[in-house]
């Protein structure tokens, strides 16, 4: 993961509420209790702010705490029931904070050897 990223999240609509201090034609208020979770990025010198589902956040957390994507899938469902994989990989993708993916195998060939593989 980039290491810009960062993931808030909120019992109170964080980001509705910056975002229309920002421009308060754009965006329309959402009641105060409604809970907001937010991915924050510099990828490029520009910071990028971006509201996203808590499995998201579960996702990208347990994605960045060194999780393999499986396990993060996992972690994800358990925490919100619903959660959609390709919908939270679309989320990462298109805020562009992977800077890496390790394949397990390559991963595992300078420790051990890798069986069925010479």
């Amino acid at each position: 993961m980039h290491p810009s990223l960062s993931v808030f999240t909120s019992a109170h609509p964080i980001y509705s509420i910056w975002h229309i201090n920002q421009d308060p034609e754009r965006f329309v208020p959402v009641p105060f209790y409604a809970s907001e979770a937010v991915l924050i990025s510099r990828p490029h010198l520009r910071v990028r702010t971006q509201c996203i589902t808590d499995g998201d956040a579960a996702f990208i957390r347990a994605l960045a705490a060194g999780c393999t994507l499986a396990e993060a899938v996992d972690m994800a469902q358990c925490a919100v029931p619903g959660f959609s994989a390709s919908e939270s990989l679309s989320v990462l993708i298109g805020s562009r904070v992977v800077i890496d993916i390790i394949d397990a195998v390559r991963s595992l060939r300078g420790r051990d050897s890798v069986p069925g593989r010479s």
